[in-house]
């Protein structure tokens, strides 16, 4: 018996650990932020969504350069890092002037497509930004 609850309290730990590792907001710039809209406004500044409701978008936010990341896997908001949340859009706000190297590498494995908003600020793109992405649609302003 004790064998058994041993084993409850060490998954339970360890389930709990997980999800207190899962990110949904940070910097990827001097001063651009990202944010994935498990966060939604509320009176006491950002709240999460209730358990159960899965965030779709990723929001980057902000003025100036995106960080530039060494591979495909170091963006914070890797499917690594933000699991069990898939997201599905990427929203580029105006104000935000580069695409950081990698960024968006590896997005939408599932094969259902990302859908992309890049606002007419962005004047770079890094390389592989977009690296083995299933991207469906982007929107690109004249």
């Amino acid at each position: 018996m004790k064998t058994k609850l041993f084993l409850l309290t060490a998954f339970v730990f360890c389930a709990v650990k997980a999800n207190a590792d899962i990110q949904y907001s940070g910097t990827c710039g001097e001063h651009v932020t990202w944010r994935i809209n498990t966060l939604v406004h509320g009176e006491n500044g950002y709240e999460y969504l209730p358990h159960g409701m899965n965030g779709d978008t990723l929001y980057i936010e902000g003025y100036g350069e995106m960080t530039n990341y060494q591979n495909y896997n170091n963006s914070p908001w890797s499917n690594s890092k933000t699991y069990p949340y898939d997201i599905k859009y990427i929203s580029i706000q105006e104000g935000v002037t580069s695409i950081g190297k990698y960024a968006f590498s590896y997005m939408a494995q599932d094969g259902n497509g990302l859908y992309v908003t890049i606002p007419n600020t962005i004047t770079t793109i890094g390389y592989g930004a977009f690296w083995y992405s299933h991207i469906s649609v982007i929107n690109i302003p004249n």
